[in-house]
């Protein structure tokens, strides 16, 4: 009969090493070791009768069970904490409870609040110490740079430190994600590497320095873990029984997140929910300008943050949730203004301070200031002749001007006042929304961009597909897409003393008013399903063009009647409804560009229709290239009609026009006609409709940015996408493209006629007049 095999040694001292190990009793784990093994030993002596002798893969193992038990027990002993430390200073601890701003100068003296304090900074702390004790909200809004983001950390640290009887659970909102892990890392780092607040609240801090380097290490207290976490955007505080500290913990999300809905925290078998809600510049430069993203976060602000507190176990009654806001307005009516709005958002008792609370009484001085900056930039690198100017006349110029912080000033300067006013000269726009914190100011000043509450100002009381009497021309444009199709119409007045958007949309039209490019809901392909890709683009723009052309245009005399301008009557048909005077295609994608002059050419409105190449300028404005033969332009205009290579390409024997244009032009155009108020001359104004109903296309006219150049000795704006490029833009190419075809028709000089001729009415040109550089046609 065969022998049973010797049982493992760790068969017999499993259990007695399990307990030595969780008790951290290295003699007894050492001395159970040594047993097991004599035991083990002598049991294969009296069963064999010898010792039996065992093989190397039985001493390997045992030595590996030797040396894991060896390993258990010192992990255990390096990961105990052994005692935390008493409090070094109880009345230190004492007094800051009572007073934050104490608080933020003791414990943040060193690295955070070591500028001396203006009483701005005193009323935004007692701010802060009222949302912590009482429970209230508040709303501010500072300059850039004036600390409010510091006072927002300090003020979480302040209530979780100091009223852990009120604040067991906070929740810290931010605009983005990596707004608020910032805000993360620096509370954390507050609390494991900040010397003072290590020897005042060492039941927190302690525990959480022994972690060093590691996130993940099983730090123990006495033999038992103290489960504190500072991964996956929170902090949780050590657990240890005994201190009121224990456990408790700050969630970082963003604005958005799904994560706020329902948030709560356990601690032992307590589940708390948040006492206190830091939001830290809740808004985007994206999304102030976003009426629906505005929109959206204002509810989740006033509705779902509102609901987030529990009830008290005290008074079992709801608990009061602190809420502290800290923001800068960008936008009119954006996120910031509507909490700050006394009216619109009572509870919050919004508090705006502007780094100039009164501006300079003559602003001549500083006209001139930023034309000596602007030329000593220029010529030598530097603004030393800007602030010796500054230096002459500095009593005359600072006259009236009251600054927020008189210490707040670059070293190369020579006050506050310059330093802010500086600003103001390198960019009014931003000055007036990040420093003043007033937008309205900033559109006022004539530079900056368009935003969609300020282009929904321009919608006017006309119905849609109405076209204004004195209107001297209507043009239309599309943009060609893979799954839709784009259009804008658009009626001129004479010298452009007025745009009117007739009618805009998206083809085949969408089931709501606002959708993204990328979710659309019905496309093309749901519609046209016979021939290949470019056969049902040629098709879906034969109906667009029809339906363009065919629709009821309306004016207070009746049907509009294009007949008055005489020159354009070869372009018009004998049908009621046909009034368009152009209608462009935009053919700058490659990849349609062949469908587009083939289904101008098979349309019956081809002499009306028009293939359309966007571009940027390059080294030099379309106004200045030399033309080739067969090309015109205007004097003065950013367009080249019959662009050469596109003609000997794509109109073969029909006699199609095409047009080449400057769409950085015609974009600074148009966004400097919306930022005109609709009553006066030059703007451009918006059929009637719904807030809903123009979103998209309100949001898409804002959805670029222009930075400046000097090109010919011109100012010209380069535009492109904002980021983060969320937004579409086809609806704001559309209308760029109506305006690039009313400068075609010479609309801006009050002379009928049109560029576009027939063959008998040019002029005949000898070919050494075009050899010397004369342009054909103009």
């Amino acid at each position: 009969m065969r022998e049973s095999p010797i049982k493992h040694p760790f068969y017999f001292m499993k259990k007695i090493i399990k307990k030595s190990v969780k008790h951290s009793k290295k003699k007894a784990a050492k001395k159970a070791i040594k047993k097991a093994t004599k035991k083990a030993v002598k049991k294969s002596i009296e069963r064999r009768g010898r010792p039996r002798k065992h093989s190397d893969k039985k001493a390997g193992e045992l030595n590996r069970l030797k040396n894991a038990a060896r390993w258990r027990i010192q992990t255990d002993e390096s990961n105990d904490i052994g005692e935390i430390p008493k409090i070094k200073n109880i009345k230190r601890r004492e007094k800051t409870k009572k007073d934050f701003v104490q608080f933020c100068k003791i414990y943040g003296g060193q690295e955070a609040f070591y500028r001396d304090w203006v009483p701005a900074h005193y009323e935004i702390a007692e701010s802060v110490q009222d949302v912590v004790t009482n429970g209230v909200k508040r709303a501010i809004a500072a300059p850039r740079g004036f600390c409010k983001s510091t006072f927002l950390r300090w003020g979480t640290l302040y209530a979780l430190l100091q009223y852990p009887e009120l604040h067991k659970y906070i929740v810290y909102l931010g605009a983005v994600g990596g707004a608020t892990e910032r805000s993360h890392q620096y509370i954390l780092n507050q609390l494991r590497f900040n010397e003072l607040l290590k020897e005042d609240f060492p039941e927190v801090c302690y525990p959480l320095s022994c972690y060093g380097k590691s996130t993940v290490r099983d730090i123990k207290y006495k033999g038992i873990s103290i489960n504190a976490s500072f991964r996956d955007s929170k902090i949780v505080l050590p657990t240890v029984k005994g201190y009121e500290l224990s456990g408790s913990a700050i969630s970082f999300y963003s604005i958005g997140s799904e994560g706020i809905r329902g948030a709560d925290h356990t601690i032992f078998t307590s589940a708390y929910r948040p006492s206190m809600i830091d939001i830290d510049d809740p808004q985007s430069d994206m999304s102030a300008h976003s009426l629906k993203l505005v929109t959206g976060m204002h509810k989740i602000i006033t509705g779902t943050v509102r609901n987030l507190g529990g009830y008290s176990r005290i008074t079992k009654r709801r608990q009061k949730t602190g809420v502290l806001a800290m923001c800068t307005c960008i936008a009119p009516n954006d996120l910031a203004i509507q909490l700050l709005d006394k009216k619109k958002s009572p509870d919050y008792l919004g508090r705006i301070y502007r780094r100039l609370s009164r501006l300079p009484n003559n602003m001549e001085l500083w006209r001139k200031y930023k034309e000596i900056r602007t030329e000593s930039l220029i010529d030598t690198g530097n603004k030393i002749k800007a602030t010796e100017f500054y230096k002459k006349y500095q009593k005359q110029m600072d006259a009236g001007c009251e600054v927020i912080d008189a210490a707040d000033y670059e070293d190369d300067m020579i006050s506050a006042i310059q330093f802010a006013m500086d600003m103001w000269c390198e960019d009014e726009y931003t000055f007036f929304t990040e420093q003043q914190n007033n937008p309205i100011a900033a559109l006022e000043s004539g530079e900056g961009y368009l935003t969609p509450s300020r282009v929904l100002e321009k919608v006017i009381p006309k119905p849609r597909l109405y076209v204004p009497d004195d209107t001297a021309i209507v043009t239309a444009h599309i943009d060609i897409g893979k799954h839709l199709l784009w259009y804008c119409v658009t009626a001129w007045g004479y010298e452009k003393k007025f745009g009117h958007i007739v009618d805009y949309g998206v083809y085949p039209q969408q089931v709501s008013p606002f959708f993204r490019k990328e979710n659309y809901e019905v496309s093309l392909q749901d519609f046209y399903t016979d021939g290949d890709e470019y056969e049902r683009i040629v098709e879906a723009i034969h109906d667009l063009v029809k339906r363009i052309f065919e629709q009821n245009y309306l004016c207070n005399g009746g049907r509009f009647d294009i007949n008055r301008l005489s020159n354009l009557n070869q372009f018009v048909t004998k049908k009621p409804l046909s009034m368009l005077a152009f209608c462009g295609i935009d053919a700058a994608d490659g990849m349609y560009e062949k469908a587009i002059w083939n289904a101008i050419r098979s349309s019956p409105y081809r002499d009306r229709l028009m293939p359309m190449y966007g571009a940027a300028a390059q080294g030099q404005l379309y106004r200045y290239l030399s033309l080739h033969l067969g090309e015109r332009r205007r004097e003065g205009c950013d367009w080249i009609a019959n662009p050469e290579s596109k003609k000997r390409r794509y109109m073969g024997d029909i006699n199609v026009t095409s047009l080449k244009y400057d769409v950085n032009t015609y974009k600074t155009e148009i966004n400097s006609a919306l930022l005109i108020q609709a009553n006066r001359e030059g703007t451009i104004t918006i059929f009637d409709g719904s807030i809903e109903e123009h979103q998209m296309f309100s949001e898409q006219l804002c959805s670029e940015e222009y930075q400046t150049f000097r090109i010919s000795a011109n100012k010209y704006h380069k535009w492109k996408l904002k980021k983060p490029e969320v937004a579409d833009n086809d609806l704001f190419d559309t209308l760029v493209g109506t305006a690039a075809l009313a400068s075609f028709a010479d609309v801006e000089s009050a002379v009928n006629k049109t560029i576009l001729r027939n063959k008998k009415d040019r002029p005949r040109i000898k070919a050494s007049e075009i050899q010397k550089g004369k342009n054909y046609g103009r």
